[in-house]
């Protein structure tokens, strides 16, 4: 999983959040400390209670027995995106290891820029991005939260998630069996 970006839900949507949050639905974890550290899931309660939800208007975090406890509105989560992830250069390569050196063979590259909102929702429907909360309570009483983090399970997908695709290289192909230099003069470049 990779994180794409860590955000709070904004404060005028949601009911409860981090220390609240931790003292209401909470666990003890591993180190006896009061904490959430859970993974929510579309349509699907976890352990906790808690599952995901979406509509046109974003992304719900939704408790089975308290019902939505926050909101990420679609324009938030544009603004939150396109401040991680402006534009992208998405590459996808075959390697081959000789002598100990690894080489590469980009097969695919494109130029990535702009959010597509429906596109980031259905990455969330699919599971293929999901949300962790990662907060636990302090011995003094306050929350210690390490951001609620969108994270991604299949990055080749993220491409879905902009809006303008511009294809840099042009699926070229080599031969899996040649076991010479496949990029002579790479070193040179």
């Amino acid at each position: 999983m990779m994180t794409l970006f860590t955000k709070e839900p904004p404060r005028g949507s949601r009911e409860l959040w981090a220390s609240s949050l931790v003292e209401k639905y909470g666990y003890e974890d591993d180190d006896g400390r009061p904490a959430l550290k859970i993974t929510l899931h579309v349509d699907q309660f976890n352990n906790q209670g808690f599952r995901t939800i979406t509509d046109e208007d974003g992304v719900h975090i939704e408790h089975e027995d308290d019902g939505i406890v926050a909101t990420y509105p679609l324009d938030y989560l544009r603004d939150a995106y396109e401040e991680k992830f402006p534009e992208m250069v998405l590459v996808e390569a075959d390697t081959q290891t000789i002598d100990g050196d690894e080489y590469f063979w980009y097969n695919e590259g494109y130029y990535l820029e702009g959010f597509n909102g429906e596109e980031f929702l259905n990455l969330i429907r699919e599971s293929i991005i999901n949300i962790d909360l990662r907060m636990h309570l302090r011995d003094s009483g306050g929350a210690r939260n390490h951001g609620t983090a969108f994270r991604i399970k299949d990055t080749s997908k993220l491409d879905r998630a902009f809006e303008t695709r511009s294809q840099l290289i042009d699926g070229v192909s080599r031969d899996p069996t040649v076991t010479e230099d496949p990029q002579k003069g790479l070193s040179d470049f």
